[in-house]
């Protein structure tokens, strides 16, 4: 599925099947969704409402954020296993950065990502941008 921001994530019915299509990618085993500003927000929260599993959101919020918005993981403290295994959802990766970040942070809170969903790849090189996030990780990013 391509995935646009302004389009997708603004419309009822397309962020509907933008979450369905993001919880068929969704491995079973996993139960926590991670993200981190508007559009993953959007999509993990539809994951959440749409699926017939039962799923938990955490956001975690950008540093600048912090200031004004106090605490950093939002979702927290709901009913969080120690050994739940976690998906970072978005709508795309271009750099790797925000995904970087979001692995970085993960472990405050033992939060264990095993995979991260993407909408689309885009920026130089994304095959190989995408491998080596996958090892330096050891993670699975399906796109």
């Amino acid at each position: 599925m391509e995935v646009h921001y302004q389009s997708t994530f603004f419309k009822r019915d397309s962020l509907r099947e933008a979450a369905q299509t993001y919880l068929r990618w969704l491995p079973r085993d996993v139960n926590i969704l991670v993200s981190t500003g508007s559009s993953g927000c959007a999509i993990a929260t539809a994951m959440v409402t749409v699926s017939n599993r039962t799923l938990r959101h955490v956001f975690i919020r950008k540093t600048y954020e912090l200031k004004s918005h106090g605490n950093k993981f939002v979702g927290f403290e709901y009913g969080m296993q120690e050994d739940a295994k976690c998906a970072i959802v978005d709508d795309f990766v271009h750099t790797g950065r925000t995904l970087r970040r979001l692995l970085r942070a993960a472990p405050e809170r033992n939060l264990h990502i095993t995979t991260v969903i993407v909408g689309r790849c885009s920026g130089f090189n994304e095959e190989s941008l995408i491998k080596r996030l996958e090892r330096q990780y050891q993670i699975k990013i399906i796109v």
